[in-house]
């Protein structure tokens, strides 16, 4: 009998080992990138409609200024404007984003001067239900 004392097996299983976990640590860093190049690409698109939809509430404020309400459909989503308060000076605008397919939202508000036709201030909120 020859003197074998098998460390080549311990050896091979520990690197085979290591190297799944290498893999899957590679994988887990592939799907989160994945995944946030989506969310990524879902507040873009969002930001797209709200801003499109600033530029067609200042056009139909300037037609027509006596509804509160507006809404704006897109194909890949709705964007609704309500009027919160209203005085002579500055209106507080209300804007909600909604995506059709993945549901997304992004609220947003902005102050609108009715006297000058200009938007003083913009800020906004991504959220996912």
């Amino acid at each position: 009998m020859k003197n074998e004392q098998g460390f080549v097996y311990p050896i091979v299983l520990i690197l085979c080992t290591l190297l799944l976990f290498g893999f899957l640590t590679h994988t887990n860093i592939y799907l989160q990138e994945k995944r946030f190049i989506a969310e990524q690409n879902h507040i873009i698109q969002l930001d797209s409609y709200l801003q499109m939809s600033i530029v067609g509430f200042l056009e139909e404020v300037s037609s027509n200024g006596n509804s509160s309400t507006f809404s704006f459909s897109y194909d890949g989503g709705v964007v609704t404007l309500v009027v919160v308060t209203k005085n002579e000076s500055e209106w507080h605008v209300a804007m909600r984003a909604t995506l059709n397919e993945p549901f997304r939202t992004r609220n947003a508000q902005i102050y609108y001067d009715p006297n000058h036709h200009v938007v003083k201030e913009y800020w906004g909120v991504s959220r996912r239900e």
